[in-house]
């Protein structure tokens, strides 16, 4: 391998630098694959050579990193014109069992990829693009992937780019699972695609009518010969993309490659007997793809309403006025407006299409749009809620064209708050607390993650606020689930049509006002509300096992918490306990600069930033600690992840990139003032900001599944405990009371955590901590009881039987690590 991508572990963007640091520890291990010395290599790496000094140079970088694979089951071919003279360049510096360089009599890159497609040894294939680096793993990631479904016929893998001096990576671009919508927008499949080599040879290879976009148009035949099951997606970033030798795509739509791809995709849909146009998406530079209308199918507008007259008449308004589909009928379904709303509502439908279904009973959204179903004469629904409002006259016309294919589940919208230009929908990533919506809040007037807010996206789910499916698969996964009354009856349904084999998409084409909650407020903002909407998920979870805390459509290298789309820099299957209680000061005071950049607060709390102490040696050498002041005045100290950053202006020296990462049970009491400490040798020294790390306490509810064996492996010791309260209220354990192990300074200093063990496995809650002056005076002669109180408010899985369920207390010593549990024998009321 060259100098130029030797190692490539550095970028200078901190989130992926850590990034790196966690996932790619083991890019360079030997590889242990059976066959990997073998050979019959399984794989064929086709490199079109280009006759130019810069096609030598890419050629060679590529070459070289080919030649760092730890899996050595493959083969190389250069394919170049009869009368390159830059072959016999690179075989003088380049040869080998696994490298063959192939003459092709025609020109061009069509006929050099298609004579090396029918020269290939592999049963797989890929083409290396000039500018392609392989990661090293590369290959034994893809072989890997191969064992795991021997029918896989077309496996794609995440990339980033390269910068021009070979120093820096970033951009990367972490995919998402098979998304036919997706490819037909962009060719988010992207680099080191690889084929099926007989299956690519059976339709052909790649066409020669579209130079720049062959392995697009490709990816497009072979994806519609072969069914989802047969392709694959390896969540790893296995290709470099060099700057020196490929350029960032062009947002310019003169450009030959993006006309060549539009042209693609035109020719293939057509291909399929599809009537499409394609609209240019200027800021992604990219085309999407606009389906027109089959027929003229009725279409079922179906809308629950209640005593919402205010934003009723304005939606209904705007759907009469914008529309320009006009085979549509409203359902009006209300479930006990008042007598004077309900009248009002007769005399404003008199000469319009709605038909008014007025049903007194308790609001279930469920129920009603499954009542408004049945009502429906309409081929396609489309339910839609009554604070709407619609923006552009093609909006039916756009969402019915996509609900039309066969493939297709639900299809949303992209909806935006009154009044502002911000984000309230673009799809529903399946996150680990449960389904939200991607960029919420955020503003709709820039791009974002490779086009999530402007081109047409797969998601797992997408929001019935305005969700439009065929009536006839609408009916064969059961409508809307009744046992769900509010919250994620709509994830639940696109669940359940994503299991059935159909794909979930937004068209972010169509873009409406939605007045979020006005009529029923915030989930979030109460309690009650809040218990219920978990139970809720709970219920989702038990009817989607596989889908739990799982989205095809989110990469897994995406953040586990945040909807933005930033990186994962945390492992998600640590727990971030490293955190030690301090005997003394963590050493003198001194002023040094500390800088803040994000407080995450979930269940793993990670805190970044930046230190710098102004000295060389101890910025470099020393050991860094993230320093947590918690009630009563003691100091908790959390290991740091050191990195080097870039230099910050202002900054008199070095400048140190920290991350740290704790579990939220550290955080006795919601919060604390935060610090840094540096150690190196027998110099000590502390310094603290005016930053609070600060715990939610909607978090405390929040109940993580734990390893089922983790509660063997931890020793049973006595804790003494009351429990002054312990009952089931809105789908939640809700516990009050105190704990405290004799002769133990329990409280300040040690984490404490509820574990419930139930049919469903095992999993754990975080708990708030109290002050308990009743505790002090009780055990007076017990050190440190003033915060021995604790609540916890754990979400239940469905129907909670006692019987079934074991309640544990786990505590943790802050000082030394021991953990230590009690089994909780209590009457819940």
């Amino acid at each position: 391998m060259t100098d130029d991508h030797r190692g490539l572990k550095t970028s200078n963007d901190v989130n992926y630098q850590i990034w790196m640091d966690l996932f790619e520890k083991d890019i360079y291990a030997p590889c242990d694959c059976p066959g990997t010395n073998g050979t019959e290599p399984e794989l064929t790496l086709i490199l079109p050579l280009e006759n130019s000094a810069e096609g030598l140079e890419a050629a060679a970088a590529g070459i070289a990193a080919a030649e760092e694979q730890t899996d050595r089951s493959f083969e190389l071919l250069v394919v170049s014109s009869g009368d390159d003279r830059a072959a016999g360049q690179l075989k003088e510096r380049f040869s080998g069992d696994r490298l063959r360089y192939l003459s092709c009599p025609e020109r061009g890159r069509a006929a050099l990829i298609n004579r090396g497609i029918q020269e290939a040894v592999g049963r797989f294939f890929a083409v290396l693009e000039p500018g392609d680096l392989l990661a090293p793993h590369a290959v034994r990631e893809i072989r890997k992937k191969m064992r795991e479904n021997r029918g896989y016929a077309f496996v794609y893998s995440d990339e980033d780019r390269l910068s021009q001096d070979g120093s820096n990576r970033y951009r990367p671009f972490f995919k998402p699972d098979w998304s036919p919508d997706t490819l037909l927008s962009f060719d988010y499949t992207g680099r080191l695609s690889v084929f099926d080599t007989e299956l690519a040879r059976e339709i052909g290879g790649v066409n020669a009518g579209f130079p720049g976009a062959e392995i697009y148009e490709l990816t497009l035949r072979i994806t519609e010969e072969i069914k989802a099951d047969r392709i694959g997606h390896i969540s790893s970033v296995l290709c470099h993309v060099f700057d020196r030798f490929a350029l960032l795509p062009s947002l310019n739509a003169g450009d030959p490659a993006v006309e060549a791809k539009r042209r693609a995709k035109t020719a293939v849909l057509a291909g399929r007997g599809k009537k499409i146009r394609t609209e240019l998406v200027e800021d992604a530079g990219q085309y999407n793809v606009v389906y027109e209308v089959e027929g003229e199918p009725l279409v079922s507008i179906i809308i629950p309403s209640k005593d919402n007259l205010a934003y009723l008449k304005p939606c209904l308004e705007s759907i009469f006025r914008k529309s320009s589909y006009s085979n549509y009928e409203i359902v009006l379904v209300d479930n006990g407006s008042r007598v004077e709303t309900k009248e009002e509502i007769d005399r404003y439908i008199q000469d319009k299409p709605v038909r008014y279904i007025y049903q007194p009973m308790i609001f279930n959204f469920s129920r009603m749009c499954n009542i408004g179903a049945s009502h429906a004469k309409g081929e396609y629904l489309l339910f839609l809620n009554d604070d709407i409002s619609i923006l552009q006259k093609d909006w039916i016309e756009r969402m019915l064209g996509q609900a039309q294919q066969a493939h297709a589940g639900a299809v949303g919208a992209k909806l935006v708050y009154p009044r502002s230009n911000q984000i309230q929908h673009t799809g529903v990533l399946n996150m680990k607390d449960g389904p939200a919506h991607a960029l919420v809040l955020f503003s709709d007037g820039a791009q974002y993650a490779f086009g999530r807010n402007v081109l047409c996206y797969n998601y797992l789910a997408v929001t019935a606020a305005c969700l439009m499916t065929a009536a006839d698969k609408f009916h064969a996964v059961g409508g809307f689930n009744e046992d769900m009354t509010v919250a994620y009856n709509d994830t639940d349904l696109c669940f359940s049509l994503y299991e059935k084999g159909w794909y979930n998409v937004v068209r972010p084409d169509v873009k409406l006002i939605h007045y979020e909650s006005v009529s029923r407020g915030y989930d979030v903002n109460d309690m009650t509300k809040f218990f219920r909407m978990n139970q809720e998920r709970c219920l989702l979870n038990r009817r989607h096992p596989s889908l739990v805390e799982r989205d095809p459509f989110f990469n897994r290298n995406y953040s586990d918490y945040l909807v933005d789309f930033s990186l994962m820099i945390h492992d998600p299957e640590k727990t971030y306990l490293e955190a030690r209680t301090l005997d003394g000061a963590p050493g003198e005071m001194r002023t040094f600069n500390i800088a803040i950049d994000s407080l995450d607060m979930g269940q793993t709390c990670i805190v970044s930033g930046w230190t710098s102490t102004g000295d060389f040696e101890l910025d470099e050498k020393g050991k860094f600690y993230l320093l947590l002041e918690l009630a009563g005045g003691h100091v908790t100290a959390v290991p740091v992840h050191k990195f080097r950053r870039e230099r910050i202006p202002g900054a008199v020296s070095t400048n140190v990139g920290f991350i740290a990462r704790f579990d939220a049970s550290v955080l006795i009491r919601r919060r604390a003032r935060i610090g840094m400490a540096c150690v190196l040798g027998d110099t000590k020294f502390h310094c603290w900001t005016d930053r609070l790390a600060q715990w939610d306490s909607f978090n405390y509810f929040r109940r993580m599944k734990a390893e089922d064996d983790a509660l063997d492996y931890i020793p049973e010791e006595p804790v003494q405990y009351s429990l002054d309260r312990c009952v089931i209220e809105g789908g939640a354990l809700m516990m009050r009371g105190w704990a405290f192990t004799a002769g133990r300074l329990y409280n300040n200093e040690i984490a404490l955590r509820i574990y419930i063990k139930d049919p469903s496995g095992l999993s754990y809650c975080n708990v708030n901590r109290q002050v308990r002056f009743d505790v002090c005076r009780l055990y007076n002669k017990e050190m440190n009881l003033l915060y021995s109180g604790f609540e916890a408010d754990c979400s239940l899985a469905g129907d909670w039987k006692k019987s079934e369920t074991e309640l544990w207390l786990v505590a943790r010593n802050l000082r030394n690590g021991k953990v230590w549990k009690q089994r909780v024998e209590t009457e819940v009321e």
